[in-house]
């Protein structure tokens, strides 16, 4: 699904908000499936059986994060796994396994290419 949606979103003749949409999916993802923001670590490591398994969802948001960059809606100075490393490990509540407000929308902001006039 986050494969699909990233090769979508890359096709996509705007990307207003595809990218902030894609990380937030990422996150619910990463909640409702615990182990996956554990593993983060292996996201980076080529060898890992978690970038195995992860390779193809990587690779298409590696894309998409490019894609972002080039138009400025991604920070150049952030690669797409230190992207997604940061999404999974932000606070999760302990009563619901969610991210924990505002933790998501702070990163997001943080992410996106600030202008002057901001």
């Amino acid at each position: 699904m986050l494969e699909g949606k990233a090769r979508e979103l890359i096709e996509a003749p705007e990307l207003p908000d595809g990218l902030p949409d894609w990380l937030r999916l990422y996150d619910r993802f990463a909640t409702e499936f615990p182990g996956m923001s554990a593993h983060v670590g292996g996201l980076a490591d080529d060898e890992s059986p978690v970038a195995g398994t992860c390779g193809p969802m990587k690779e298409s948001f590696a894309r998409l994060w490019d894609r972002a960059q080039r138009e400025g809606r991604a920070r150049r100075d952030v690669t797409a796994t230190q992207a997604l490393a940061l999404i999974s490990s932000l606070p999760k509540d302990p009563a619901t396994g969610r991210t924990a407000k505002p933790y998501l929308d702070v990163a997001l902001e943080g992410l996106r290419v600030l202008t002057d006039d901001q």
